[in-house]
C-alpha cells in the first residue's frame, strides 16, 4: 500500500461524508465541506492510495497565530492495513 498525502487536496464532499460517517460511526451527513474548510480552516490534509480517499484531516484557525486540527480520519479498512504494513 502506496499512501500519498497532499495538503489542501482535491476532494468530493460526498466521498468526505462518507469517510467522516465511517470513522466517526454515524449516520451520513451532507456537509458542504467546501464551503466550511474555506471559511474557517487553515487548511486541510489528504491522505490517498492511489485515487481512492483514505484519510482526511482539518487544520481550523482563528485568522490569527492558533490553528489547530479537527475531523482526523481514515478508513477502517486503511487503518489495520497502516499499522501492519506487508
Amino acid at each position: 500500500m502506496v499512501i500519498t498525502y497532499e495538503w489542501r487536496g482535491k476532494f468530493e464532499n460526498a466521498v468526505v461524508n462518507v469517510l467522516h460517517a465511517e470513522g466517526f460511526d454515524h449516520r451520513f451527513l451532507d456537509i458542504d465541506w467546501h464551503a466550511q474548510l474555506n471559511r474557517h480552516s487553515l487548511g486541510w490534509a489528504c491522505a490517498r492510495e492511489g485515487d481512492t480517499l483514505v484519510g482526511f484531516v482539518n487544520v481550523a484557525w482563528d485568522s490569527g497565530v492558533h490553528a489547530f486540527i479537527l475531523d482526523t480520519v481514515v478508513a477502517k479498512w486503511a487503518r489495520t492495513a497502516i499499522l501492519a504494513p506487508s
